[in-house]
């Protein structure tokens, strides 16, 4: 009995000392384990202070020069917390700085396409009957060739010659001959076409080269001005009064939509011009290169077309009635909204809330007004409704906008007023819209936009309550959804 309770001891030793040594062997792995991973916090701790540092080091709060401060003494969670504040009001600044930049970069290009669309007209406006509607580059070589004429001019010997080149009793004109006598053949034209009388006969000599070139330069001038000619004469065989009072409605009263024009029309003649008949005048003239014609779909009036007078179709209604036309409404709205579908989205839109006799007055062409914010950079609206002292704004969208585009925009609205009105074509792009205000509001902060109201509405569901008692464009029962920010960024839907 003594022996089998020897044995039962001696194996539960021995097992104890096999649990034993198995244990150590565990905490030495583990030991190890716990080693590398004390050298990996040490490696990680090491590299966030480092990009910490660097962070704070951009926060002239935190340089604090000469005085006994080290990011070595605060604890790696003070400082992550730190540097994720430097970090978020640093990228605000460059934010900021940037959209700063962009918008100075827009008011320039807004500028230049002025300038450029005011260049073009005026140099359009300046052609005579009897001179050729010519480009921008010919201008650019015109300058180029009187620059070479007054450096021939300066190198006349005579006097009196070169005096009256130089004030403009007589034209210079500089022949293509490549000679040694340029300048003979200057002053040979100059007196030629200036009916000057030269005291001396031999002054002058007269080469066969000389007499080659000015012909040449004779015949080249008469059959540009031939051309140019023969060309709009065939254009005015083509024309009937007819087609040339579609010109006069276009380049006199500037009407572009083909709806307005076929009104027009039908009203003057008592109907004896049918529409059908109207329709293939219109394309003909398009045909023929005197009119641009497009396509515009917007809401409440979809395929609406829109004509203006094209670059010849200018030159012809010129050489008629020895005028320039007038700018067209589909020029203007180009100008001032950047193409037609847009502008005339607003212009609908425009008319449709000026029809509701809400405001006393209802703007759509804001480009020459622009609001100048705080900050230096401006809002132009794309449709101001005013009564009195008060304003309200409209942005009419179409969905087109990146999110950076629209974040721009709509933090520009926000400096101006607390509602930031939207009107849509359509739902798709009032779901798109709303997506785009659901990611502004979380990228600006929802605490940065106390009492602020986004309202969005389409198009068709504006005009369905046209006649209505519930036409009140600052009553939010009017919109369809409503981004109450006081009650949180859930919107409150109609739809």
């Amino acid at each position: 009995m003594q022996n089998d309770d020897h044995e039962i001891m001696q194996e539960m030793y021995h097992r104890c000392v096999a649990e034993t040594q198995d244990l150590r062997e565990q905490i030495k792995e583990k030991e190890e384990v716990w080693d590398e991973k004390e050298r990996e916090y040490k490696k990680t701790d090491d590299l966030i202070r480092k990009l910490c540092e660097d962070i704070l080091a951009k926060d002239q709060e935190e340089m604090r020069l000469g005085e006994e401060y080290s990011w070595s003494h605060v604890p790696v969670n003070d400082l992550i917390k730190r540097a994720r504040k430097t970090f978020i009001e640093y990228n605000e600044e460059r934010t900021r700085l940037l959209n700063k930049v962009l918008d100075i970069s827009e008011e320039r290009r807004e500028e230049i396409e002025n300038l450029e669309n005011q260049i073009e007209r005026m140099y359009n406006q300046g052609i005579t009957k009897k001179e050729k509607h010519t480009s921008i580059e010919e201008i650019k070589e015109e300058i180029a060739d009187e620059k070479r004429q007054k450096d021939a001019v300066s190198r006349i010997t005579d006097k009196g010659v070169r005096e009256a080149a130089m004030n403009g009793s007589i034209d210079a004109v500089i022949t293509e001959d490549k000679d040694s006598l340029v300048e003979l053949d200057l002053v040979n034209q100059l007196i030629e076409d200036s009916g000057m009388q030269v005291p001396m006969e031999n002054s002058i000599p007269v080469t066969p080269q000389r007499e080659v070139a000015n012909t040449i330069r004779k015949k080249k001038q008469e059959k540009k001005r031939k051309s140019y000619r023969i060309n709009l004469e065939d254009y005015e065989k083509k024309m009937t009064p007819i087609s040339w009072r579609v010109m006069e409605l276009i380049g006199m009263d500037g009407l572009s939509v083909y709806s307005q024009i076929e009104e027009a029309m039908i009203i003057e003649s008592n109907g004896d011009i049918t529409k059908s008949r109207l329709r293939m005048i219109v394309r003909g003239l398009s045909s023929m290169g005197l009119l641009r014609d497009e396509k515009v779909n917007i809401p409440l009036k979809p395929k609406m077309m829109v004509h203006y007078l094209t670059d010849m179709g200018n030159a012809l209604f010129e050489t008629k009635y020895e005028k320039a036309p007038v700018i067209s409404e589909a020029e203007r709205v180009i100008a001032e909204h950047d193409n037609l579908t847009h502008g005339y989205g607003i212009k609908t839109l425009s008319d449709l809330i000026r029809g509701f006799d809400i405001y006393e007055e209802v703007l759509d062409y804001n480009r020459k007004n622009p609001i100048k914010l705080s900050d230096g950079n401006i809002y132009i609206p794309d449709i101001i409704g005013s009564y009195g002292k008060q304003k309200d704004y409209f942005e009419y969208e179409r969905g087109h906008h990146t999110q950076t585009d629209f974040n721009r925009k709509s933090n520009k609205m926000a400096k101006v007023s607390r509602f930031l009105n939207f009107i849509v074509p359509n739902k798709e792009v009032m779901e798109r819209l709303m997506k785009q205000v659901k990611a502004w509001i979380k990228s600006r902060g929802i605490h940065t936009l106390k009492n602020v109201k986004i309202r969005i509405t389409t198009v068709p569901a504006l005009k369905s309550l046209d006649g209505t008692k519930d036409i009140n464009l600052r009553n939010d029962k009017t919109w369809q959804v409503v981004f109450d920010l006081n009650k949180g960024d859930s919107p409150i839907s109609k739809v």
